[in-house]
């Protein structure tokens, strides 16, 4: 075995020359794990290729199903459902007065939740 002072002032030819020489052998184990490796990376690559493509499908299909809802679903004259504008007026202040009641059932929900939350906040500060 030569030491690091040896092969350092080796020149390169002689290196090459070395390296050239059959007698160094691949134990077979290495061999078929690098095989393996380059496999595994080959298939890998692959499925990412395809799961990427898979998504750009998806995507593409979702947009033009969309596009093609907007164009038939959503009429293109919409006609007036009141003659009366001021019965359209009273059903405009009737549906904001509905979305009015949800919106506060909402925020009291969430207020209730906050004073839950805070609760449980210090009960785990007063742990530490």
């Amino acid at each position: 075995m030569k030491t690091l002072q040896e092969i350092e002032n080796t020149s390169y030819e002689r290196l090459e020359q070395i390296a050239r020489e059959d007698g160094v052998r691949v134990p077979e184990d290495l061999r078929s794990a690098v095989k393996d490796s380059v496999a595994a990376a080959a298939f890998a690559s692959a499925r990412k290729h395809q799961r990427s493509m898979w998504l750009t499908y998806t995507l593409l299909s979702m947009f033009a199903a969309a596009c093609l809802s907007v164009f038939f679903i959503i009429p293109r004259n919409p006609k007036d459902t009141y003659e009366d504008p001021l019965l359209a007026y009273a059903k405009v202040e009737e549906t904001f007065a509905l979305i009015s009641k949800q919106m506060d059932r909402g925020v009291q929900s969430a207020m209730l939740a906050e004073e839950s939350l805070d609760t449980v906040n210090r009960i785990i500060n007063s742990t530490k």
